[in-house]
């Protein structure tokens, strides 16, 4: 009895298991076109009204190349399946403790806000970082909620327009407002996503009934954005993101801080931006979601490759490449690369292409630029073994990475061990752990690294509602900021506010 027991328990954990999987593949199909209402309010009273006028003071309105792997005598990656990571890497934040300004913010930011297991609430039945990336898209799917949004658009340096949408707080008596004591978000989605993604509009939600502002910038090209000339949509492209940064920070107050969040993608580039833009960054702090900071490492995850990036591929070439500029990608690429656009199946070969059409030699040089630790070597060592790139490669793994070095404000990245999309090699460097990208440069980096919480994703309870967990640990990152900047008296001062934490190390 006890053994018929224990089997059927055991083919019941297995049947749970299967139901699991089941589901999360069906989202798959679904997780990157969730659409959301966003309609324009126009019952906003003068303090809105006077932001986004502010807003817009300055601004222009305007109603198959093969992919490198790795060498065969490579054990970097010792198996083409789960990577998983190794058991000695430490979970919870790094971050300086030679950094004053960073060691304050640690202080005000309670431990137990930026835990994630049961026992903070995570959610038991999502097993595996699969379910735990796609359980919440499903579970929204039968609960979205709906925003309003006020799109400013603007023109950037090469005459190209980007969108910025704009959520505002609500009064008890329905009128729009901004409040300029509370923080701003600059918020950048990911890829096919936009505005509408569900987890931005429950982040923007949240922040608005706290009188927060929230900013999604909307990328050229992206979400019906349109196209003028040939300079297409690519991630390494930050010029856009200085722009919108810095015209917001124009427009908000001189008691608040202006926060750049980004999910996925838009983390990637997030963090890339703060890195290059050093000292001249418009941000008072930054903190990227499920980004990773050397893109390079997607080469090798062959298991995104196979079970998350070819969604991402399909809709990517349905709704944008192919469908709706796939005209100048054939003016532009030869024959051969544009076939293999074409083809492309995954993520990366589409990332391929994408570095042909924009000039650069090969997906390694562009997953270079595209990431903040592109200019060091990389976790596993820039061995690859097509010609080029391993060229290339070699170049850059010469010397450790300035880029990163060079980030002047506090930035936070947030990344799962179990994320099934971006590899957990893109936060970590010598023997596996982050500790020496937290201690470079004077020491602003600051990673937060869960055992569990898939991709964007970290479930929370037994009846999921969203994103709560990571919603909610952005804006007590922000808020941690906020206050320990205002005690140093130089959020008004971004010069003083980038010296204070530049002499802090």
């Amino acid at each position: 009895l006890a053994s018929q027991c224990a089997f059927r328990a055991k083919r019941a954990r297995g049947f749970i298991v299967g139901l699991i999987a089941a589901f999360t593949l069906l989202v798959g199909s679904l997780i990157f076109h969730s659409e959301g209402e966003a309609s324009v309010h126009q019952g906003f009273n003068s303090n809105g009204r006077e932001f986004i006028v502010s807003y817009m003071k300055g601004s222009t309105i305007i109603k198959h190349q093969p992919i490198p792997s790795t060498t065969a005598n490579d054990d970097s990656y010792p198996h083409p399946g789960i990577d998983l990571p190794p058991l000695h890497i430490t979970e919870g934040l790094h971050y300086s403790q030679s950094n004053p300004i960073i060691h304050s913010i640690v202080n005000k930011w309670p431990e137990e806000k930026r835990s994630y297991d049961v026992n903070a609430g995570a959610t038991p039945y999502t097993i595996t970082g699969d379910a735990r990336t796609g359980v919440p898209f499903l579970v929204k799917l039968f609960s979205a909620e709906s925003i309003t949004y006020n799109r400013v658009f603007l023109e950037v340096e090469d005459g190209e327009v980007v969108a910025l949408d704009i959520a505002l707080p609500q009064s008890p008596s329905g009128q729009l407002y901004h409040d300029y004591n509370k923080p701003v978000y600059l918020v950048l989605h990911g890829l096919n996503g936009g505005s509408n993604a569900p987890f931005i509009r429950e982040f923007a939600l949240r922040r608005n009934e706290e009188g927060s502002t929230v900013i999604v910038m909307i990328g050229r090209g992206l979400m019906d954005m349109p196209i003028r000339g040939k300079n297409m949509f690519h991630m390494a492209r930050t010029d856009d993101v200085a722009e919108a940064a810095m015209k917001v920070r124009q427009s908000i107050g001189p008691n608040q801080i202006l926060t750049g969040v980004g999910f996925s993608m838009g983390g990637i580039i997030l963090s890339n931006y703060v890195a290059r833009s050093g000292e001249s960054c418009q941000l008072h702090a930054a903190i990227a979601v499920s980004g990773g900071l050397d893109l390079r490492e997607q080469v090798n995850s062959h298991r995104s490759q196979r079970l998350w990036q070819p969604v991402m591929a399909r809709r990517l070439l349905r709704e944008n490449l192919i469908g709706k500029y796939g005209f100048k990608y054939k003016e532009h690429l030869k024959d051969e690369e544009y076939l293999n656009l074409l083809r492309a199946q995954d993520a990366t070969a589409v990332d391929t292409s994408t570095a042909a059409y924009n000039g650069f030699n090969n997906v390694m040089e562009y997953y270079s630029e595209v990431s903040a630790m592109g200019d060091a070597p990389s976790q596993s060592g820039c061995r690859y073994s097509d010609s080029t790139a391993v060229n290339y490669s070699q170049s850059v793994c010469t010397v450790e990475s300035e880029r990163i070095a060079n980030v002047s404000i506090p930035l936070c990245v947030l990344h799962a061990l179990d994320d099934p999309i971006i590899s957990w090699r893109s936060v970590v460097r010598k023997n596996n752990q982050p500790s020496d990208i937290v201690e470079s440069g004077s020491g602003n980096v600051m990673i937060l690294l869960t055992k569990s919480g898939g991709h964007v994703g970290w479930p929370v309870g037994w009846k999921i509602t969203g994103w709560s967990w990571m919603n909610n640990l952005l804006r007590d990152f922000t808020n941690a900021v906020d206050e320990t900047l205002k005690e140093e008296g130089v959020i008004a001062d971004m010069k003083r506010a980038k010296s204070v934490l530049s002499r802090m190390k």
